[in-house]
């Protein structure tokens, strides 16, 4: 048998927490959520060099010798490894977070997506191109001020 020392008064204080712990969590929750999404956006609209593409029809020619028309467009693609470019700006326009959902039992979630057809694509990369990651690095480079939220929202309450 294993005995630990302060186990029973950590028990204790557990029981004894404010029943309204949870408010403080859900507000540390919320405002996470909030500052993953502010950054993901944020890495989409940090332009990084890549590769140059034209889009669009041209009006006359073929080949070389193809004269551009009005329509044609040129978008930079951001380098493999780096978030991708602001192209349309659909990818920021569907980033989208959840409402804080559980309870101080059963724990709490909330999430950041992207409701973009093809942010999975870019989030993780295919066999003809490489990943273009905004989700999970906005994630990593929040996660300590994340955990200080939390952590200060249950000190708050103790």
């Amino acid at each position: 048998m294993i005995e630990t020392e302060g186990f029973k008064d950590v028990l204790l204080r557990f029981s004894s927490l404010p029943t309204d712990i949870g408010v403080g969590i859900r507000k540390a929750i919320n405002q996470s959520v909030l500052m993953v999404q502010a950054d993901a956006k944020r890495s989409i609209e940090r332009p990084s060099g890549g590769r140059v593409y034209k889009r669009g029809k041209s009006t006359k020619g073929r080949g070389k010798r193809a004269r551009i028309g009005a329509r044609t467009e040129i978008h930079i693609a951001s380098k493999p490894g780096d978030a991708p470019n602001k192209d349309n700006g659909d990818l920021i326009k569907y980033l989208k977070v959840s409402k804080v959902k559980g309870n101080t039992r059963k724990g709490y979630s909330a999430y950041v997506k992207s409701l973009a057809p093809y942010s999975m694509d870019l989030e993780y990369g295919t066999n003809r191109m490489a990943a273009r990651p905004f989700l999970r690095p906005a994630l990593a480079k929040n996660a300590p001020k994340i955990e200080k939220l939390i952590f200060n929202a249950v000190r708050s309450q103790l």
